[in-house]
């Protein structure tokens, strides 16, 4: 019976104490400020930003939704960038350039504090300037690019590219407001290549100058001036070429076909094909229509060696037997075939 009532008691005691906490968390969460402040009484923003100015309160754990904010003056200044006033902070959008008032209240009561918003347009800075060597040369039919460098006040609109002469030069495409342009050369000559900028009136000048391209068109031996090369062979001749030579400006001649012969027709390019028919002498040349210069090689084309080798060996074997079968005795016989050629007579 008696742990009972411990029991109960210490039930109630619980439950009292919980009551108890209950009621002063609810009366906590309704406290009202009794004071309200902003850190700074003035602050100074750029035009298109949004900022967030936040409140003080006294005592600390107060609830804020006791606080409400208003735009004073300068409505057309500064507006709210949400529409939730009633929190210890607030976020504001400077719309244009001007003076604006913003205050924090507690509601019920005369007490506030407020700030002044100063709004200020961003000063952009509009100047360009030239990348790279005032004057160019390039050469007829080449691409090539100019630029400028812009600072970041300018947008690529704001610049405008224009040829002085269109025969000379000619846009790689039609975006000619950026900071940089395609160009191609289309013939000789000098012209003059200008971005204008729009914001500052100013511009910058390129000189072009347009050229022929120099081409050297050398060519030059390669490999040994005479070859010897047996019956029967395929072989290549080969020249060096310069950047300028095409295969068509070189031409290949064989000055004796009896002797050599092309592999094929191509008989226009850097190197050529050739067998060996019969044995001689004779000449391969190549003529360079640029330079109207020959290079000629000499060929030999001899028997195959081995071939030889067996012709040697076969005739010495003749020798030999010619040697052994004729004797002063067959001369004698021969002459007395005479005699008998006699008394045909």
């Amino acid at each position: 019976m008696i742990k009972k009532k411990a029991v109960k008691t210490i039930l109630f005691t619980t439950l009292a104490m919980m009551m108890g906490l209950g009621a002063l968390t609810a009366q906590a969460k309704n406290v009202k400020p009794k004071r309200v402040s902003i850190a700074k009484s003035s602050k100074t923003v750029y035009v298109g930003n949004t900022y967030e100015i936040e409140a003080k309160m006294t005592p600390h754990y107060a609830e804020d939704d006791y606080l409400y904010w208003t735009i004073v003056s300068g409505k057309n200044v500064v507006k709210f960038a949400d529409n939730d006033r009633y929190d210890d902070d607030i976020k504001i959008r400077a719309v244009k350039a001007g003076t604006a008032k913003v205050r924090c209240r507690i509601r019920g009561t005369k007490k506030y504090d407020t700030i002044t918003i100063k709004t200020v347009k961003k000063k952009y800075s509009y100047a360009f300037s030239r990348v790279g060597a005032a004057t160019r040369t390039v050469y007829v039919g080449d691409d090539f690019e100019l630029k400028v460098k812009k600072t970041a006040g300018l947008k690529d609109n704001d610049l405008k590219w224009s040829i002085q002469k269109k025969s000379i030069l000619k846009f790689d495409d039609r975006d000619i407001t950026d900071d940089e342009v395609e160009l191609e050369a289309k013939k000789t000559g000098t012209t003059y290549v200008t971005c204008y900028n729009r914001k500052t009136k100013k511009k910058i000048n390129y000189k072009i100058k347009v050229v022929k391209r120099k081409y050297s068109y050398a060519f030059s031996r390669v490999g040994a001036a005479t070859r010897t090369v047996e019956l029967g062979d395929d072989f290549e001749l080969k020249v060096k070429k310069t950047s300028g030579l095409k295969d068509n400006d070189l031409k290949w001649k064989i000055h004796n076909t009896n002797i050599l012969r092309f592999d094929d027709r191509d008989i226009t390019d850097d190197e050529v094909e050739l067998e060996a028919r019969r044995t001689g002498t004779t000449y391969v040349s190549c003529y360079n229509s640029k330079n109207k210069k020959t290079i000629t090689y000499k060929i030999n084309v001899i028997r195959d060696r081995d071939d030889d080798d067996d012709d040697d060996r076969y005739d010495r074997d003749d020798d030999d037997d010619d040697d052994d079968d004729w004797d002063d005795d067959d001369w004698d016989d021969d002459n007395e075939g005479d005699d008998d050629w006699d008394d045909w007579d």
